[in-house]
């Protein structure tokens, strides 16, 4: 199957793990001809750099020691155009809310109703969730805080811009920027 984290060749042989921004995980695609093995030798195997350690075929393999996932889509927010909400953002992780979060945008509507449950309103603020409604993670125990609503709907218009080209299911990497 092709995606944009994924690629198989119309033959099916290989499969390759693309890496965005520089990471540094790749997918090593099993071998099944005589003599690929384990040890990379084999057709479809891919040369890797002399600081690589070789995993078995088929499996994920780290080039030195960077932290990408690339099975991740990064969605950064901007700390200096959002302060509260990357903020909020941090303090949720911290306390324990998940930083990788999957597409759900048909349970927006009842995440945020859920996450709002009994939460006071603040006059002047709009109350910000995290993680989003739009994650399948958001909803009931969410962190909720009351934010200036310019930096709320900044940071939800920025995060839905950059995902909109994302399909439901796809996992996301929240990074402060």
């Amino acid at each position: 199957m092709n995606s944009p984290l994924r690629y198989t060749d119309p033959t099916g042989h290989k499969q390759h793990m693309l890496n965005y921004g520089g990471g540094d995980e790749y997918y090593r695609p099993a071998v099944s001809q005589a003599g690929g093995g384990s040890g990379g030798s084999g057709a479809g195997a891919r040369s890797l750099p002399q600081s690589a350690s070789r995993g078995s075929a088929g499996t994920k393999i780290k080039i030195n020691s960077g932290k990408i996932n690339p099975n991740c889509v990064e969605c950064k927010v901007s700390k200096s155009k959002y302060p509260e909400a990357a903020q909020h953002i941090e303090d949720a992780i911290k306390d324990g809310q998940p930083s990788i979060l999957t597409i759900n945008r048909g349970g927006a509507k009842s995440n945020r109703s859920e996450s709002l449950k009994g939460q006071n309103k603040v006059s002047g603020k709009d109350l910000d969730e995290y993680p989003p409604a739009m994650f399948k993670e958001g909803g009931k125990g969410a962190s909720v805080r009351p934010i200036s609503p310019s930096d709320n709907r900044g940071a939800g218009s920025s995060m839905g811009h950059q995902l909109r080209q994302y399909p439901n299911g796809t996992k996301v990497r929240i990074a402060i920027d």
